[in-house]
Formats: C-alpha cells, structure tokens, sequence
C-alpha cells in the first residue's frame, strides 16, 4: 500500500514539475519601422535667380527692337503642401543688365522687373514641378524712364537639396504695354521672355 501511495505521489510531482518548468516559447513581437516622410513643401522661402532673356519691344507697326541680355535678381514666398499639389504665391524682382539695344542712337532698355505670381505644382517628392501666371511691372528706359504692366505665364521645376535648400530652373513670358508712351496714341508693347536659374532656402 504504502509503494501504491509513492509512486503516486513521485507522479504526480513529476507532472507538475513538467508542467511548471517547460513553458512554451512566445514570439518576439514584429515591430514596423515607420515610413520614411516625403518632402514637405510647405513654408515660406526666399533665394536668388540669374536670368537669360530675350524678346522685343513694339513702337510702333515699324519700329520692333529686339531685346536680348542677362538679369539677376531675388525672390519670396509661401507654398501650400496638401499632398500631392502645392499652391503658393511668390514676388520677385530683376536687375537688368544690358536687357535692351540701341538703334540709330537711341537706346531701350529695361533696368528692372518686378513678377507677382501665384503658382500651383505637382509634388513628386524632392521634386516640385509647377506652372505659374501673374502680373509683371517693368521699368524701362528710352531716354527718359517709362513703366510698362501687363500678365506673365510660366513653368519650373525646383529640386530640393537636404532639407532646407532647393535649386531650380523656371521660364517666365511676359505681355506688357504703356499706353501713354511719351503721350502718344499708338503707345508701346513689350514681350519679354526669361529662362532662369534659381536657388533658395526653406525657412
């Protein structure tokens, strides 16, 4: 009776020795690394340009001067990141530098360009493409300074370098005109076109 009771007893602790000793393993849970962020656009920013620009001046049906040069300049603004468009608002302005001819002693000329501009693009990550139109105030000079206004329509690509900087190219046409050159009736038209390299800093 007594060895019926002990080997009884050896079991049962055996059993739950067993039991209590050999735990099942459990698997290391898998976290995921979270996903890298694109590039953000938004913000405001501001930079410098240098511009190649080209077109011409009408006075009249007979007197078209072709004008061709270099400018530089600077530029602000502000952009929108809504995922994949970015919409923004910019201002800019051009020094001339020799954008103009002289034409049997009289010389045209413009000494600077002021763009105001809205802009909406396409966010492919480190790369913003967009189009932009606005309007544009130009001094010019013909012996005496005049102003002409009218629209601009344009298009760049700016290519973010690290973080903060970004370096682009962007073409601008513009239309502008005085109707009241020198008080005449048939006033003056400018078309002047703008093929520029620029390059600016996020803030």
């Amino acid at each position: 009776m007594k060895l019926i009771v002990m080997t009884c007893a050896t079991a049962l602790l055996a059993s739950t020795a067993f039991a209590g000793g050999f735990a099942a393993p459990v698997a290391d849970s898998i976290v995921a690394s979270p996903a890298m962020a694109g590039a953000n656009w938004s913000g405001a920013y501001a930079g410098g340009t240098f511009a190649f620009a080209t077109g011409a001046n009408d006075y009249s049906e007979d007197d078209i001067y072709s004008l061709d040069g270099t400018a530089y300049g600077v530029f602000a603004g502000y952009r929108r990141d809504m995922g994949n468009f970015v919409l923004g608002g910019e201002a800019a302005v051009l020094f001339a530098n020799g954008i103009g001819e002289t034409d049997e002693g009289d010389t045209y000329t413009y000494t600077s360009i002021i763009d105001l501009k809205a802009t909406a693009g396409y966010d492919l990550g480190s790369v913003l493409v967009y189009a932009t139109a606005g309007y544009s105030i130009s001094d010019f000079d013909q012996e005496e300074p005049n102003t002409m206004t009218g629209f601009l329509i344009g298009a760049g690509v700016d290519v973010k370098i690290g973080e903060r900087f970004f370096v682009g190219a962007e073409y601008i046409y513009r239309d502008m005109k005085n109707d009241d050159f020198y008080g005449t009736d048939d006033g003056i038209r400018g078309q002047v076109s703008t093929m520029q390299i620029r390059a600016g800093v996020n803030f």
